[in-house]
């Protein structure tokens, strides 16, 4: 996969490219079935570093940094004071090249780890209602303090009721604290409706399901994400391995 490739690519599901590179780029997919080949890859070990535990992947990023000071630091005039460097095209591909390595680890790995897959990213909520509650809810749920992030949720609802990312957010705490009827109504509400969170809730509920050992539940879970949906791609492998 050529280096600049993967650099485009990363910017065009960053959108950060100009509204005619996204049309060129387009066009290419159209006409190019190996470049289109190469960014449906690229597309999918995205898709599965993104539900990986938050620990693995700072380790990971962590390992990534070490690595490529091989390949990558500068001649030091001071041996014993030697200054590693990095450009961001550079570190773009290096991180691009490990996901790949990552993406194939995990294609033929065995039984998959459930930690794998726990949301435990840390939120950064849209600004609405109350600002105190709002941040209090925020930092709360990014501490792991679950109990005072459902608090703060509920009041959040209680002056937005149909928020779908307070719903969401607050059915996760209560899923973390094993709290699995709860965060299951609250789940469902969100795969009822067509908001945002439809479908993230949808593969989280799958998740729930799977971590109290419900196989068949979370599969049906798993298979009702259409083609399309940011999940998909996961959820399909997912489906593979359980």
């Amino acid at each position: 996969m050529d280096d600049q490739n993967i650099i485009l690519f990363q910017n065009y599901l960053d959108q950060k490219l100009t509204l005619e590179e996204k049309k060129t780029f387009e066009q290419r997919l159209q006409a190019d079935p190996e470049f289109e080949s190469d960014f449906e890859l690229y597309q999918e070990v995205n898709d599965v570093v993104s539900h990986l535990h938050s620990e693995e992947r700072n380790k990971f990023k962590e390992a990534l940094s070490q690595a490529s000071s091989t390949f990558f630091e500068k001649p030091a005039k001071d041996k014993e004071a030697k200054v590693i460097r990095f450009k961001p095209w550079q570190y773009s591909v290096a991180a691009s090249i490990a996901l790949l390595i990552g993406f194939f680890i995990f294609q033929n790995s065995g039984s998959p780890s459930l930690n794998d897959y726990v949301f435990s990213d840390t939120i950064t909520l849209t600004e609405r209602g109350s600002e105190n509650l709002h941040t209090l809810a925020e930092t709360s749920f990014n501490k792991g303090t679950y109990p005072e992030a459902i608090t703060h949720f509920k009041s959040l609802l209680a002056e937005d009721p149909n928020n779908a990312e307070y719903q969401f957010y607050m059915a996760v705490a209560h899923d973390n604290l094993q709290q699995f009827d709860a965060a299951s109504i609250l789940f469902t509400n969100l795969i009822k409706g067509s908001s945002a969170y439809k479908y993230k809730a949808t593969f989280y509920a799958a998740i729930s399901q799977w971590r109290q050992d419900n196989i068949a539940q979370a599969k049906r879970y798993l298979e009702s994400i259409p083609d399309g949906a940011s999940e998909y791609k996961v959820a399909r492998k997912l489906l593979k391995k359980l």
